[in-house]
């Protein structure tokens, strides 16, 4: 007697939505460079077309994890992977802002207060990162993941991101993008580039608590 075959899994359209669009890792490393070359023109030229590119970016920043989630594409190499791009980013988010103080001649406390909420942040993001292995080597993953899609598997795996996580890293690159783009709102620069560096403090916090609630999934 013939053995039926099982019919096929039927999708819903988030799914479908999901594996029509690129591979995670595509869209991470887009985003990413879409990011980079933002925060470029935040300090050289700050403009509507460079907010707009910057914003992109951390949209697709945002959008990664959806469809790796919804496209069943979750792995370990990508919970590595995704927090790595987004640590380089962040850096760069980070270096670019402070020039733009500097650049600006902002307020010495403003200023000094933005240099220390970053350097916390990005110290923290080396550490949580560091427990990963070896840095040189996620980037190499990182290079395999791009070229060999169906070898290198390039999502998030289910404990790749919490809801502290994703709070503390919109909030840092909302910080990041007031204090690059403030000079847009003219008379409330000032204004903007306050609340950006209060937007960093409270990444700071949220941080703490994404690496708490990753200890307790991991310890139960």
């Amino acid at each position: 007697m013939e053995k039926l075959k099982p019919l096929p899994e039927e999708r819903t359209c988030r799914e479908k939505i999901a594996h029509a669009m690129p591979r995670p890792i595509i869209i991470t490393t887009v985003g990413t460079a879409l990011r980079m070359v933002g925060v470029v023109g935040g300090v050289f030229e700050p403009n509507a077309l460079f907010l707009s590119v910057y914003v992109v970016g951390c949209i697709f920043d945002a959008l990664d994890g959806w469809v790796a989630r919804n496209s069943k594409r979750m792995s370990v190499a990508g919970e590595i992977i995704d927090p790595l791009v987004d640590k380089v980013g962040s850096l760069v988010s980070f270096v670019g802002a402070l020039i733009n103080l500097v650049v600006t001649k902002s307020h010495p406390a403003l200023t000094s207060a933005t240099l220390m909420f970053g350097l916390w942040s990005s110290f923290l993001h080396y550490k949580s990162q560091r427990k990963r292995g070896k840095i040189l080597k996620q980037f190499k993953l990182w290079i395999k993941t791009l070229r060999h899609g169906s070898e290198y598997t390039d999502a998030k795996s289910e404990n790749g991101s919490n809801e502290n996580g994703q709070t503390k890293t919109t909030l840092e690159m909302t910080g990041y993008g007031l204090i690059l783009f403030a000079d847009l709102l003219e008379t409330y620069a000032n204004g903007g580039r306050i609340l950006g560096a209060v937007s960093l403090a409270a990444s700071i916090y949220y941080a703490y608590r994404s690496q708490q609630q990753k200890n307790e999934t991991t310890s139960t």
